[in-house]
């Protein structure tokens, strides 16, 4: 475009210089014309000449700006975590060529490999272009595939952190990791919620959740706007006797065998509708499955069935985690389309971005939920990401939402973005009023 705009405007100096010569030979018609009509065309040449030297004439008029919009690739890898790996049972003779491996693979600048004692190494991998423990576990999997009898775990960080807590969460992953018959690898983020296991017995743990020990607990998602309730996000709690109610299902799913998985998420099902029948005029809820009873066919039939038989299809919603989505949607898209076709509402929930990057089966869904990590992330950052999702959510139609929402900052900055709404620590007094009965 701009090189167009400058042809014009060397013509028209051209025809300035000629109507010049043409205007000065008019009036004066002697040889003192001739020199004029030289001068100034030599005049208009030089400046011609200067301003297309000095590239004037390419650029952009001062009042004409370009925002730049948010790269959906951007916003996934400024959401990006550093991992801490502990891995055991090999010894590798050559740490720096594996090293030079997985920067390839995690496209990272800094990776460093430790031989620690007992058939142990550590590995930490600076800023990986990874958002979610399920895409780690597969490519770091990839990467150790020559090795044979190994089992990994790994905790993903951000700085600043107390690196006694990374270390802590890795030994924890890779005890889990040890539980698994099949694929022994495990992946814990660094929040609140995995600290807690910390204080937890994981024998104690698993035994709860598979004799269902454990209470429906309904997190409510409030309206950025005001204070209406918009639904509920269930989950299940474990009562420990010195830390209260721990949320674990999230963290131990990967070493439960799939049938129990399936079994337990027809079981919250059943006491979900259960619990419903008991107020009829309550808001909606949504439930998350996990990947085994997504990927399969029997299974899914049966909890739309039961939802259908209670008559709540406009009131209990599907869900499931990103990762999950992203990194299984070839598994999972059979089912997705079958709870669309009986009008159940899919949602995505612990949203860093990865979905915008691959764009596959949105029609699927009908809204979309990040996860309370996207708040710690620096200001440029969370912009970047928000102002991505934002868009992203306005091409498809899709509901936004967001978790561990702590102040009103963060609450405006939703509303700025057009979120829907939000759940976290800010509503915690709307929480107990909802549990007292007072609103």
């Amino acid at each position: 475009m701009w090189n167009n705009f400058s042809r014009i405007l060397n013509i028209l100096y051209v025809v300035c210089a000629l109507w010049a010569c043409f205007v000065a030979y008019w009036f004066l018609e002697s040889l003192t014309a001739v020199i004029v009509c030289g001068a100034i065309a030599a005049i208009l040449l030089l400046l011609f000449i200067h301003r297309a030297s000095s590239g004037a004439l390419l650029k952009l008029p001062p009042q004409i700006s370009f925002k730049r919009q948010a790269s959906p690739v951007y916003a996934l890898n400024s959401n990006a975590f550093d991992v801490f790996v502990l891995v055991s049972g090999v010894s590798i003779n050559n740490l720096q060529e594996l090293g030079e491996r997985l920067k390839n693979v995690f496209a990272s600048e800094f990776v460093s490999c430790k031989q620690l004692k007992g058939e142990r190494i550590s590995i930490t991998i600076k800023c990986p272009n990874v958002c979610d423990e399920s895409r780690f576990n597969t490519l770091f999997s990839e990467v150790m595939a020559q090795y044979s009898d190994i089992a990994f775990g790994a905790c993903l960080y951000r700085e600043p952190c107390q690196q006694l807590n990374v270390y802590q969460l890795a030994e924890l992953a890779l005890a889990i990791a040890k539980t698994k018959q099949h694929d022994p690898c495990h992946t814990l983020k660094l929040n609140q919620t995995n600290l807690a296991l910390l204080q937890y017995s994981l024998p104690d743990m698993l035994s709860d959740l598979l004799n269902k020990q454990f209470l429906l607990v309904f997190e409510p998602v409030f309206s950025v706007h005001g204070e209406a309730l918009l639904f509920h996000q269930v989950g299940i709690t474990i009562r420990h006797q010195k830390i209260g109610l721990c949320d674990a299902k999230q963290c131990l799913l990967g070493c439960i065998e799939p049938d129990k998985l399936i079994a337990l998420d027809s079981h919250l099902m059943h006491q979900l509708i259960k619990t419903l029948a008991q107020d009829p005029g309550s808001e909606p809820v949504s439930l998350c499955l996990d990947l085994s009873t997504w990927q399969s066919a029997n299974a899914i039939n049966e909890l739309v069935k039961l939802v259908e038989q209670a008559g709540h299809t406009q009131v209990i919603r599907f869900s499931l985690p990103e990762s999950v989505f992203v990194n299984e949607f070839e598994t999972i898209s059979a089912q997705l389309k079958f709870v669309k076709k009986h009008n159940i509402a899919i949602l995505l929930e612990h949203c860093h971005g990865a979905l915008l990057a691959v764009q596959k089966g949105v029609i699927y869904l009908t809204g979309i939920s990040l996860d309370s990590d996207c708040f710690q992330l620096s200001h440029e950052q969370q912009e970047s990401l928000l102002t991505a999702v934002a868009h992203f959510a306005n091409q498809y139609q899709l509901q936004l939402y967001a978790n561990g929402v702590a102040n009103k900052y963060q609450l405006n900055l939703l509303a700025e973005h057009h979120f829907s709404g939000a759940s976290g620590r800010y509503f915690q007094q709307g929480e107990s009023n909802i549990a007292l009965g007072l609103n």
